[in-house]
């Protein structure tokens, strides 16, 4: 594993953090002989410094120990370990080492040949037995698998109750939501106890929840640490407007998770439609000729994703409609067009997916554009404004 490898999976942790110069006031990560800078779309939160300095301070000593292994295996211990150090610094009473721990088990097991999902609350209560003592594993390997079931455990991983949500205690936020829609139920229990969920989904995410939102997850071995305040905001300032970019938030996590490929892009600017090359993909030009067409915009109509009223952005049929092949153009107001087909531009590098084309032409047009990859990877193609920046914003 080189220095450069190294210092990358530490930045690549935060997914605001970027190599592109946003600003001119960059953080420097230094491992021996080598070092980079790094720039954050939001200055650093308390939480966020601890982080940094944790890297700053520790990454030397960590890199001595692994040096001689595989660069994979290699990202994954230097990962493990701040994010370790971030969770302790978050909330030092739980064991997040057994915690992580277990999920690396879990991982390695299935079920009837499928993969293990878990949902399991963390809670100040004292428990009785061990959860993750692998002699019952085999009467806890079918349970909570649903939405709507879970295991109650202390701070180290004691077993408290076997619980389910009833339907009657589950209640839609009124503020934005920093986190994927089908968390929801176990949200209503960490908000009202003020406490801490983990889950194992079938496709191998493990996600880690606070009563805020997301706090950290690993997909593909890959961890992220979140603070969902500055990335939501970091998301409205590349957005250009705040309604959309905070509501965009919820909706890409939605899409990641579905794992169903999709492309959004925001045309503040109207130059967009000029750019589609099925044009019959536009909505005000839809014709009763067209029936699957009519059918769309009468959904699609509906749609505001501007708006602060929840109950407008109709968030079902928005994620089904960027399910269609295209993208979905929208502005403040309207949904402009669904299943469109963006126009190549001219100086758009010809090796990259049919998606990653259609993204970085609609950003050269002067739109932002969203792409979630078939595998949950959510990239946001932008300018930076005041800045000669094309760049993009990557995280699950």
């Amino acid at each position: 594993m080189t220095k450069d490898e190294a210092i990358n999976s530490v930045i690549n942790l935060v997914p605001q953090w970027t190599y592109d110069r946003l600003n001119d006031n960059p953080y420097l990560v230094t491992l021996q002989d080598a070092s980079k800078n790094f720039y954050s779309h939001r200055y650093l939160t308390p939480d966020l410094e601890f982080l940094y300095n944790s890297i700053n301070t520790e990454l030397n000593e960590i890199f001595l120990m692994i040096n001689n292994i595989s660069n994979s295996t290699g990202i994954e211990v230097i990962q493990e370990h701040f994010v370790l150090l971030f969770l302790n610094h978050i909330q030092s009473s739980i064991n997040w080492k057994k915690i992580i721990d277990y999920e690396k088990y879990i991982s390695k097991r299935t079920y009837e040949n499928e993969p293990i999902s878990f949902n399991i609350s963390i809670t100040a209560s004292s428990g009785t037995y061990d959860i993750t003592d692998e002699s019952i594993q085999k009467y806890l390997d079918p349970l909570t698998v649903s939405n709507w079931s879970y295991i109650n455990v202390d701070h180290n991983m004691q077993f408290v109750k076997y619980n389910s949500l009833p339907w009657t205690e589950i209640t839609e936020p009124d503020e934005y939501k920093f986190y994927p829609d089908f968390l929801q139920p176990y949200m209503n229990v960490n908000v009202e106890n003020s406490s801490y969920s983990i889950h194992k989904t079938r496709r191998g995410d493990f996600i880690i929840l606070n009563s805020s939102g997301l706090l950290a997850a690993k997909r593909k071995g890959q961890w992220k640490i979140y603070n969902p305040y500055t990335l939501k905001n970091s998301i409205t300032d590349i957005i250009g407007h705040y309604r959309i970019g905070a509501n965009l938030f919820e909706i890409l996590f939605d899409l990641s998770f579905k794992r169903h490929g999709a492309l959004l892009i925001f045309d503040k600017n109207n130059v967009i439609s000029s750019n589609i090359v099925n044009q019959e993909s536009i909505l005000s030009l839809a014709s009763i000729a067209n029936p699957a067409r009519m059918i769309i915009k009468s959904a699609a109509t509906q749609i505001k994703i501007g708006d602060p009223r929840r109950m407008n952005w109709n968030k079902s049929v928005l994620l089904d409609l960027a399910s269609i092949d295209g993208a979905v153009v929208f502005n403040e107001n309207e949904i402009i067009a669904v299943g469109a087909l963006i126009k190549s531009q001219n100086s758009i590098p010809g090796v990259i997916g049919a998606r990653s084309t259609a993204a970085y032409s609609a950003m050269k047009y002067g739109a932002s554009a969203c792409k979630i990859s078939a595998d949950g990877q959510i990239s946001i193609y932008y300018k930076a404004r005041g800045h000669s920046i094309e760049t993009k914003l990557e995280f699950f």
